[in-house]
């Protein structure tokens, strides 16, 4: 299960348009809309996570971003795993999550079109986005503790959460040498599309 090629490339480009409007089954049977958190007061950002069945990089991360989450849930930040893996049937997830003790959700892309249109093509990439605008303030690895093949003890750039606590003080992430920093995550085995609808802010 999981993803196909195991390998690294670079970070997708930070989007200035809007993020495109989805909504999402998650593996708890939730439904997950991103412009239901558009403009809401209680809702600052939400992360999401690309996901993958069996990735070790995933599964390394599953404990700090469940730890992050806790951290940042008073300040109006949400944590989401997406899934867009062809291969990872529904019940992977939810067996992936209950093997795992995973409780943030894991929303089930399984046409592949929202990672299509936030040009996520591996895992481990993480995606911050302002719900006030609808944009990306940062997409990138969760810092450089891992890569693939390799780990280094601890961290010395924390790049997703240097990007939060700017976008919470009001700040753009200053990260711009993360925007093509390698994530070492592995590629997504891909599916047919569909269409989805755009949200106007």
């Amino acid at each position: 299960m999981g993803c196909l090629l195991a390998s690294q490339g670079l970070a997708g480009a930070l989007k200035e348009e809007p993020v495109e409007d989805f909504g999402l089954l998650d593996h708890q049977g939730a439904f997950r809309q991103l412009s239901y958190h558009w403009k809401d007061d209680q809702t600052k950002a939400i992360v999401l996570f690309s996901h993958g069945v069996g990735c070790p990089l995933v599964r390394k991360r599953y404990q700090q971003l469940h730890t992050l989450a806790a951290s940042y849930a008073s300040k109006g930040v949400s944590f989401w795993f997406l899934n867009a893996n062809a291969q990872d049937a529904y019940p992977d997830l939810q067996r992936e999550a209950e093997d795992f003790e995973v409780t943030l959700p894991i929303l089930d892309d399984d046409t592949q079109e929202v990672a299509r249109r936030l040009g996520i093509e591996r895992t481990a990439e993480a995606i911050v986005i302002d719900t006030e605008t609808l944009r990306m303030v940062y997409r990138g690895p969760v810092d450089d503790r891992l890569g693939y093949e390799s780990e280094k003890p601890e961290a010395t750039r924390h790049y997703l959460v240097e990007a939060l606590e700017a976008h919470l003080s009001g700040k753009e992430p200053n990260t711009p040498d993360v925007r093509f920093t390698l994530v070492h995550g592995r590629s997504i085995s891909s599916s047919q599309s569909i269409t989805v609808r755009r949200l106007h802010p």
